[in-house]
């Protein structure tokens, strides 16, 4: 879908007021009604974008999501309702994981022995030695 301006629509500023928003709907809804232009598909489709600038601009609520968030702005709620749960999960997001000083030190300690042992070669294990990645198993005498 492509994006469309509403403010460049009904020509009006972003900081217009609702009565401005009002005015310049009734003056270019009268301008492009098909009514007036029966046979003009331009007409129509233009009369069709004023009326959509107008019912999402003179709506507060939906303005203001226009706003924020532009040509997503009907997805406004999904959008919102993604952060309340990011905020809900306190940082525990999982891209966030790195960032927990505790689970940093945790995985650190985790990884090191990992690595230790696979550069050694060599896991230990009561009575026994086992090779690294797929190795020989052998008695310890």
């Amino acid at each position: 879908m492509e994006y469309i301006d509403y403010y460049k629509v009904l020509e009006v500023d972003k900081k217009a007021d609702t009565q401005s928003i009002k005015k310049a709907y009734r003056r270019l809804a009268r301008k492009y009604h098909p009514d007036l232009h029966p046979n003009d598909d331009n007409a129509k489709r233009k009369f069709q974008q004023i009326n959509e600038a107008h019912t999402v601009l003179s709506d507060s609520e939906k303005r203001a999501k226009y706003d924020k968030y532009g040509k997503d702005w009907e997805h406004a709620e999904a959008f919102e309702e993604a952060a309340r749960q990011r905020q809900q999960n306190q940082g525990l997001d999982h891209r966030d994981m790195g960032n927990q000083p505790r689970m940093r030190i945790l995985m650190g300690k985790i990884f090191q022995n990992f690595l230790i042992r696979c550069l050694a070669g060599v896991v230990l294990v009561p009575g026994r030695i086992k090779g690294g990645f797929g190795g020989r198993i052998c008695a310890q005498h």
